[in-house]
């Protein structure tokens, strides 16, 4: 695993800060997720992951400025994700995911992600981060891609 790498690259030769960070494929198993030495801390943030069953995996680093709740975390051999919703006294909630789609896994993953986002999204900005193994350029000429991204633009509209 490069989480190490990711973090040394990010905290220190960057000096970046971030208030939502998503990974794929962080290859985090349920267990690795357990054991003392995974170290995935990165000072000032949260981190939500979802471990995965096959090649995956997500995670999500949330700068701790924020308040939010996990909504949904799934993970399946189709895909993986974490589903947050930032909460705000004085405008509208934000939803955010972080989504890893198996490359195996046409046929279940469009279904699987609409339903999320209208089990969740109910009006409010939606951030969807990850990798979908989907060649979004074909959108005009792939049915797959053309679903998957016009479903994600009729949703995220507000």
């Amino acid at each position: 695993m490069h989480l190490d790498d990711l973090q040394t690259h990010l905290l220190y030769e960057l000096s970046y800060d971030s208030d939502i960070t998503g990974i794929s494929e962080t290859k985090i198993s349920t267990s690795s997720a357990t054991k003392t030495t995974l170290n995935l801390n990165i000072p000032g943030c949260n981190f939500e992951h979802v471990p995965t069953p096959l090649f995956g995996g997500v995670g999500m680093y949330i700068n701790d400025k924020f308040k939010y709740s996990v909504i949904e975390k799934t993970s399946n051999e189709a895909f993986q994700a974490t589903w947050i919703e930032i909460r705000f006294e004085n405008k509208k909630n934000i939803l955010c995911g972080i989504i890893y789609r198996q490359h195996n896994s046409p046929n279940t993953f469009p279904t699987s992600f609409d339903e999320s986002l209208e089990k969740h999204s109910d009006g409010k900005p939606v951030y969807v981060l990850g990798d979908f193994n989907l060649h979004l350029l074909k959108s005009e000429s792939s049915n797959y891609s053309h679903h998957f991204f016009f479903f994600c633009r009729a949703v995220t509209s507000y």
